[in-house]
């Protein structure tokens, strides 16, 4: 069974970015490295890549910052 934190690692690694998942939950560690056991379709990835929105907290007051990271994205 895949929880959405699952496919949501899969997905950011599928777009060749560092993922570093946190967890103090064994099991939840564990889940977390079951990633590598599915791959994420071309119709999942363009699904997902066509939401409007990708981020919860999106930082829009840090996208000035020499070193803001995100600002391919907006």
């Amino acid at each position: 069974m895949l929880f959405l934190p699952q496919v949501l690692i899969r997905f950011s690694i599928d777009r060749n970015m560092l993922v570093v998942p946190k967890s103090a939950t064994p099991h939840r560690i564990k889940e977390n490295f079951q990633v590598f056991d599915f791959k994420l379709s071309d119709e999942d990835m363009k699904t997902m890549m066509s939401f409007n929105e990708r981020r919860a907290f999106k930082m829009e007051w840090a996208t000035h910052h020499k070193d803001f990271p995100l600002n391919t994205e907006y």
